[in-house]
């Protein structure tokens, strides 16, 4: 998956490149703001809601890094640069490069065989860890700054609550 580091287009831009209907959610929300993008797919338009009218293409959109992102027109991208692939570096890989992947780094042949399997699953568990804290830190932040609308936990157990409880109506209407 490449990853892209897309600048927007400053407000004034967008109103005077963009007709209003096919300006989304960012034209309003973060205009000339730098966000962690990827390629759209075809899962990403089936989920997310486009305004009738207009493209369906996939290449024509760009999707937030974060699980269930939301959809970024190519047209409002004014800087893209491609962030290097993480998992495939340049240099042996160190635990930093690995950790945000969330894969382990490559042992050194001569440690092979020193390793248990003990040792390799706690080194496996607290790469893992390390990487679930940060994506969890970067989804808290990206909520507080009001970026990818992802709902708190607390908003999901809310949601979660209102549907199981029976409202008031239902218990009306069967008596």
């Amino acid at each position: 998956m490449k990853l892209y580091r897309a600048k927007l287009k400053s407000r004034k831009q967008i109103m005077a490149e963009i007709p209003r209907e096919q300006q989304g959610w960012w034209a309003d929300v973060c205009p000339g703001a730098t966000m962690t993008l990827r390629d759209a797919t075809e899962s990403d338009i089936a989920r997310c809601s486009i305004n009738a009218g207009q493209s369906r293409d996939p290449a024509d959109y760009l999707c937030e890094a974060c699980e269930r992102g939301s959809l970024v027109r190519r047209i409002a991208i004014n800087e893209i640069t491609e962030i290097p692939d993480r998992r495939a570096p340049s240099s042996p890989a160190s635990p930093s490069d690995t950790a945000v992947a969330g894969e382990l780094p490559p042992l050194p042949e001569p440690t092979m065989g020193l390793w248990s399997e003990g040792i390799r699953k706690a080194w496996a568990e607290a790469m893992q860890q390390s990487a679930r804290e940060a994506i969890a830190a970067d989804r808290r932040a990206r909520h507080q700054a009001g970026v990818c609308g992802i709902p708190t936990w607390q908003e999901r157990m809310s949601e979660v609550a209102e549907v199981a409880a029976p409202s008031t109506t239902d218990a009306q209407g069967d008596a």
